[in-house]
């Protein structure tokens, strides 16, 4: 097994754009070459990352032992940081307005920073999360299941896939034309907002509703509004 020093070594005087020290039982990283771009250290015992390279475009750390992160880079465009135990995500108000994909599941978060308005992917379920801050209007998958939500920001227009279920939500806002799945199962909803004609994937069931997926839904919906072309199209 190579050591903190070995590494260091291999990487001195290289130009190193990509590392990957995933699966090595390590509880450390060694120093990190200037022109790193992609690291990889998932699945290890890290408990503190080193300063990261000014130029860092991709970090993967998800598994660790990790309750901070360091000063993220502002070329950053993809983090995963999911199982680990932060609180936060960074000292900074705001992410690096390059990120375009946010994992973090499976932490400790209470809340988000300032999200990047280039953003398409946010997968923030499993944590304590009592509010989200405003979505880009790129985002395409919010997955916000498993927290302690009691209302949703306005949703892009660009969103395909939203899951907020298991949270304490008593209503959701207007659903963008595009959204083809919506899992919302398990809040504390009466009603659900219109549901677009492209949706084709609906879960909603442990509601105070009279349906509990796609097909019941237009089913009643057929019921209170039989000349609505959305209820006929369904060919119920």
């Amino acid at each position: 097994m190579k050591t903190l020093k070995s590494y260091e070594k291999y990487f001195e005087n290289k130009i190193v754009t990509d590392i990957d020290l995933s699966n090595k039982g390590l509880t450390e990283l060694p120093k990190l070459p200037k022109s790193l771009k992609k690291l990889i250290c998932y699945n290890n015992k890290i408990i503190e990352l080193p300063e990261l390279p000014k130029n860092l475009e991709y970090l993967d750390c998800y598994n660790n032992n990790l309750t901070e992160l360091p000063e993220l880079p502002e070329s950053l465009e993809y983090l995963e940081c999911d199982e680990n135990s932060l609180s936060k995500l960074s000292e900074l108000p705001e992410l690096p307005e390059s990120l375009k994909d946010l994992y973090c599941s499976n932490n400790y978060l209470s809340e988000l920073p300032e999200l990047s308005k280039n953003l398409k992917e946010l997968y923030c379920d499993f944590n304590q999360l009592i509010k989200l801050p405003e979505l880009s209007k790129k985002l395409n998958t919010l997955n916000c299941a498993n927290n302690n939500l009691t209302e949703l920001p306005e949703l892009p227009d660009s969103l395909g896939i939203l899951r907020c279920n298991n949270n304490n939500l008593t209503n959701l806002p207007e659903l963008p034309e595009k959204l083809e799945e919506l899992d919302c199962s398990n809040n504390d909803l009466s009603e659900l907002p219109e549901l677009p004609e492209s949706l084709k994937y609906l879960s909603c069931d442990g509601n105070n509703l009279p349906y509990n997926d796609l097909n019941s839904y237009w089913k009643w919906y057929y019921e209170q509004h039989p000349d609505e072309k959305a209820a006929k199209d369904f060919n119920i």
